[in-house]
């Protein structure tokens, strides 16, 4: 189990990475044209998208993606528990990430070696099925991350869950995550780009975060949402400085 902290580390925690990485991610949003009226589309404070420039359909796209995809991550969640994983759907969908992001593409057998342990029947119908319902996931993952339309979504739980439920998730993904770029081969003191060895030094803080299931404020509560965000955005431009934008990848 990691390290547990108090509530209010989700608002220190936030009010660090909000300095941590605005500039960066300000400018390189600022090359992100609207699909609608093709004008750049972000303001932005390094924490998320505000209004398309243009006042367009853009937002009304955007954010939306700061929610999670809820029933799919509950679908998952219960698939993984039937096939016996030790993974969580976060956790999973984290580690995908993260070796997609390392080579520009996932082994599959790789992959699922991790989400399953040794041992188990393959040919359970527990085990296709969340097979299946993994391949769906990582299919959606590839194609959001290099589709260049900003897209990304967390699997994480609802926003009805208690918080520090939903702090643990979003853990979880982060240690998915930098789990799967070191499998993929990433060393981080190897990595040339200042901006992404702190993003990651910042995912292994979240990594760390731990509510255990408490309640929290209304401070609070914004404060893990800017954290959300602030780390779906960051995994875009992680992917897009370690594996430029290209035609969504497929397992292998």
């Amino acid at each position: 189990m990691r390290n547990s902290r108090r509530l209010s580390s989700c608002s220190a925690i936030c009010c660090t990475l909000s300095f941590s990485m605005a500039f960066t991610i300000d400018r390189w949003l600022d090359r992100v044209n609207c699909p609608v009226c093709q004008r750049p589309a972000w303001c932005c404070s390094g924490l998320g998208p505000q209004i398309c420039h243009n006042g367009g359909e853009f937002c009304r796209i955007l954010i939306p993606a700061m929610t999670t995809t809820t029933d799919r991550y509950q679908h998952l969640e219960a698939s993984l528990a039937r096939a016996r994983s030790e993974l969580d759907a976060a956790e999973a969908q984290g580690l995908f990430c993260g070796l997609l992001c390392a080579s520009g593409r996932v082994n599959e057998t790789q992959w699922l070696g991790e989400i399953f342990e040794e041992g188990v029947d393959t040919d359970s119908a527990a085990v296709e099925a969340c097979r299946k319902d993994l391949n769906s996931m990582a299919e959606s993952l590839s194609t959001a991350l290099y589709s260049g339309d900003m897209d990304l979504e967390l699997m994480l739980p609802d926003d009805e869950a208690p918080l520090g439920d939903r702090a643990e998730a979003l853990g979880s993904w982060c240690h998915g995550f930098l789990f799967g770029l070191g499998l993929g081969g990433v060393r981080q003191e190897e990595i040339r780009s200042s901006e992404v060895r702190e993003l990651l030094q910042d995912m292994g803080e979240i990594a760390r975060l731990n509510l255990g299931g408490e309640e929290g404020s209304e401070e609070d509560e914004a404060a893990l949402t800017e954290i959300v965000e602030y780390l779906r955005v960051g995994v875009l431009y992680i992917a897009e400085t370690l594996q430029p934008l290209q035609a969504p990848p497929r397992l292998q």
